[in-house]
C-alpha cells in the first residue's frame, strides 16, 4: 500500500534520522529484544481517544493545552496521517468535545471549549470513553485499526463517583492484551508509572511530564510520535521504539522546581 510504504519512509526519517551521522553499517539490523518489545503493525489508520484534564490546577497551563493541542492537529494533518480523533476532556465531569472525527474535520481548541475549573474524576473520564469507544462495531476484532488511547492529567484521582481502579484496570487490560490497543499515561505532578501500572496500563507507555509550558507541549508532539510508531512497522522503528517519549523526559530532568 502508498500510504504503508509512506508511513515506513515518515517514521524511519524521523525516528532515526538522528543516527544517519554515526558510524554504523547503513542497514543496521534490528536487536533480537526489540523484535520482541515492538509488534509487528498492519494498520491503515489510528483511532486516537484523548482524556485530557481540564481541573483548575491547569488553568495556567490554558494557553499551553490549547496550542499544543492544536499543534498536535496540524502535525497529524501535514504528515497525511489517517486518523480519527476523540476529544474528551474532564474535571469532576466529563465532556466529549470532538466524537470519532477525521483529522482533517477536526475544528480548533479554544478558550471556550477548554475551561479549567473544578477536581479531577480521571476515573469516570476513562471509564465512560472506554466504554463508548469498546461499543464501536468498526473496532472489534479489526487488527486494521490501531487504537491508541492518550491519559494527561496533572493530578491525582479525587472526584469520580461511576468507576472505581479495580474496573477500570480490567477494561485496560482487556484491551490491551486481547484487542492490541495501545495505552499511553502522562502525568504530572504524580508517580506516573506507578499510578499508570495501577491502571492497568504498561509502564513502557508512562511518563512523568513537568508541569510547564514547555512539558505541556512536548506532551502533544510525543502523541504524534507515538501514533507513528504505533502504526509503523517493526522494522521501521527497530532501536529507536520508545524515543517518543524522551523529549518529554528531558524536559522533566532538567526541572528543578517542585514537580520534582
Amino acid at each position: 500500500m502508498n500510504f504503508c510504504k509512506s508511513l515506513f519512509l515518515s517514521v524511519s526519517f524521523l525516528l532515526l534520522g538522528s543516527a544517519a551521522m554515526a558510524t554504523v553499517p547503513e542497514n543496521p539490523p534490528v536487536p533480537a529484544d526489540d523484535k520482541k518489545t515492538v509488534p509487528e503493525v498492519t494498520a491503515s489508520r489510528a483511532e486516537v481517544l484523548m482524556v485530557l484534564d481540564k481541573s483548575g490546577s491547569m488553568y495556567s497551563l490554558t494557553g499551553d493545552t490549547i496550542g499544543g493541542f492544536n499543534s498536535m492537529i496540524q502535525k497529524y494533518r501535514d504528515l497525511k496521517l489517517p486518523v480519527k480523533v476523540t476529544t474528551v476532556l474532564f474535571n469532576n465531569k466529563t465532556q466529549v468535545l470532538h466524537n470519532r472525527e477525521p483529522i482533517e474535520n477536526i475544528r480548533e481548541l479554544t478558550k471556550k471549549d477548554y475551561v479549567a475549573e473544578g477536581s479531577t474524576a480521571l476515573l469516570d473520564a476513562m471509564g465512560e470513553s472506554l466504554t463508548n469507544l469498546s461499543k464501536i462495531q468498526e473496532l472489534q476484532n479489526n487488527k486494521d485499526i490501531q487504537v491508541i488511547v492518550v491519559i494527561i492529567t496533572d493530578g491525582m484521582e479525587n472526584a469520580s463517583k461511576e468507576y472505581r481502579k479495580d474496573s477500570i484496570k480490567k477494561m485496560v487490560s482487556e484491551h490491551q492484551e486481547k484487542d492490541g490497543w495501545k495505552f499511553v499515561f502522562l502525568g504530572a505532578n504524580i508517580d506516573a508509572v506507578g499510578e499508570a501500572g495501577s491502571l492497568g496500563i504498561d509502564t513502557n507507555n508512562a511518563v512523568r511530564y513537568k508541569n510547564s509550558a514547555s512539558g505541556v507541549r512536548s506532551n502533544y508532539d510525543a502523541v504524534v510520535d507515538f501514533t507513528m510508531e504505533a502504526m509503523a512497522p517493526a522494522e521501521a522503528v527497530g532501536a529507536s521504539a520508545g524515543s517518543w517519549k524522551k523529549k518529554i523526559e528531558k524536559d522533566d530532568d532538567n526541572d528543578s522546581g517542585s514537580s520534582k
